[in-house]
């Protein structure tokens, strides 16, 4: 239907209607079956097509869809509020007056999440809420799926819960836009959590509620909505643990946080970590759950979301203070250290004070020990899909920890990791890789660790370069190295295709 509404706008005589099929076709249509991201072009264009009819109306509505589907695809938060600023003023001298409300109750929940004014935003939406209870209108939908955004953010859930049952089937009100995708996903969370948290008939009656929202969201997946893959992926992980399902759980976390990083959603990337870190805590491996609450704090970090950093860092230390710079409004600066970082590079930079930290105590004796825990970080931060640039800094400074410690075998493990690095930055060529493969193969025992990571990688390269004639000798001369690392959450996806 779209594509027909698109087809008749392209007749002589229908430039009228411009803003207006924009505004139906991206808002309501388009997102179930094409990434969110690909709909942010076309709904600024609707509202500039919009200003020159004379058509406000419209024009405003697809600047309001294009700011909410802005906030739910994961740009950084302080490039958000500085358009929605903008388009506040625009909606009050155009006397939209619903549209500017629809944009106060986005800017409010922006604003907390960065730690600006957090008591002010509350009163805000309270006072839009109560408003909307009065009118009957659609903004008290929007006031509930923003500060249930908010709630699952800060890991408030019994705040959150609270809302969902207040609420009420808000997809009444949004049926058709992304922002109730968006609610279903928050409300089967807020459920999975309720249910982890109680016991008895309320433990099942949470449970139920989870699984009517999960069963809305599979539909939507099986028909083709590429937005809420990662979403059945976080949401099968907190079901696994409703379960007691561990295996399952840990498998669904890494697909879960590969999902959000391959589809770009940056802030459910963010989440999944947390999430993650949250269930390797509760099994008391505070390896991972370290792991994962430092990855979770850089994504936060990268989105701009200051007040989450703050809570973080807090809960961790309990003296870190956070605080946005006042010339670039989505830089975050770190204050326990003296040091400012932006992004991935501050997950970089923390690690290597861990590796610091390794070093010292190596008085312990336990070489090995401090060897594997060096080459497991390696690992997934591959596995996580950070900058190549930053993982070949992080390889290189890791290998040369290893030569230092003499430990050649996670050396070479490295080494391969870094050949595949390096061909993928186009630094080395198809043939220098392949000898460095050769040389690395030929160093160490067909039948040790170390030659099925090699192994691998070269896999791995091979199936990213389509290179099929040169993956298949690696599944059918070293078929044991699937067996040997298929526990192995940084090796897993390699080996997915085969």
């Amino acid at each position: 239907m779209a594509k027909a509404a698109e087809l008749i706008l392209e007749m002589p005589g229908m430039r009228s209607s411009t803003s207006n099929t924009i505004f139906v076709t991206q808002s309501f249509c388009y997102h179930w079956t094409s990434p969110l991201q690909d709909t942010v072009e076309p709904l600024l264009k609707g509202y500039q097509v919009g200003l020159e009819l004379g058509d406000n109306d419209r024009a405003c509505f697809c600047l309001v869809g294009r700011m909410y589907y802005l906030f739910f695809t994961g740009r950084t938060l302080g490039s958000i509020q500085k358009e929605l600023e903008a388009a506040a003023n625009v909606m009050t001298q155009l006397k939209q007056d619903e549209n500017e409300l629809k944009i106060t109750i986005l800017l409010s929940s922006v604003k907390k999440l960065r730690g600006l004014d957090a008591e002010a935003c509350d009163e805000m939406l309270d006072s839009i809420l109560a408003s909307a209870a009065e009118t009957r209108n659609n903004l008290s939908a929007y006031v509930s799926v923003m500060k249930l955004e908010v709630f699952v953010f800060f890991q408030q859930w019994k705040e959150a819960i609270d809302l969902v049952q207040k609420a009420g089937n808000v997809r009444l009100f949004l049926s058709s836009t992304f922002v109730v995708v968006r609610y279903t996903f928050l409300e089967a969370l807020a459920y999975l959590k309720a249910a982890q948290s109680s016991s008895g008939w309320k433990k099942r009656q949470m449970k139920k509620c989870a699984h009517k929202s999960i069963q809305l969201i599979r539909g939507w997946a099986k028909n083709g909505n590429v937005n809420v893959v990662h979403y059945l992926r976080i949401l099968g992980a907190e079901l696994a643990v409703l379960s007691g399902k561990n295996n399952k759980a840990k498998d669904s976390f890494n697909a879960a946080i590969a999902a959000s990083s391959r589809n770009g959603f940056l802030q459910d990337r963010a989440l999944a970590h947390e999430l993650t870190s949250a269930y390797f805590r509760s099994q008391g491996d505070e390896y991972w759950g370290n792991y994962h609450i430092e990855c979770s704090r850089a994504c936060y970090q990268e989105w701009g979301c200051v007040g989450k950093v703050e809570q973080l860092l807090i809960s961790e230390s309990g003296t870190t203070k956070v605080e946005v710079t006042d010339d670039k409004a989505d830089e975050v600066t770190i204050l326990s250290d003296g040091t400012r970082s932006s992004g991935i590079s501050a997950l970089i930079a923390s690690r290597d004070l861990l590796l610091e930290g390794y070093r010292r105590e190596l008085d312990n004796g336990d070489v090995e020990s401090v060897s594997f825990q060096i080459s497991l970080r390696c690992y997934h931060s591959w596995s996580a899909y950070h900058p190549l640039v930053d993982l070949q800094a992080e390889l290189e400074a890791s290998i040369s920890a290893l030569v230092q410690l003499n430990q050649r075998s996670h050396e070479r493990s490295l080494q391969a990791y870094l050949l595949v690095v390096r061909r993928l930055r186009n630094l080395t060529s198809k043939d220098e890789t392949s000898l460095g493969f050769k040389e690395l193969l030929k160093a160490v025992e067909p039948t040790s660790n170390v030659f099925h990571t090699v192994n691998m990688m070269q896999f791995e390269l091979f199936v990213l370069f389509q290179d099929w004639e040169g993956a298949l000798p690696c599944l059918t001369e070293a078929p044991d190295t699937r067996n040997r690392y298929l526990s192995c959450n940084a090796c897993v996806g390699a080996w997915h295709v085969s």
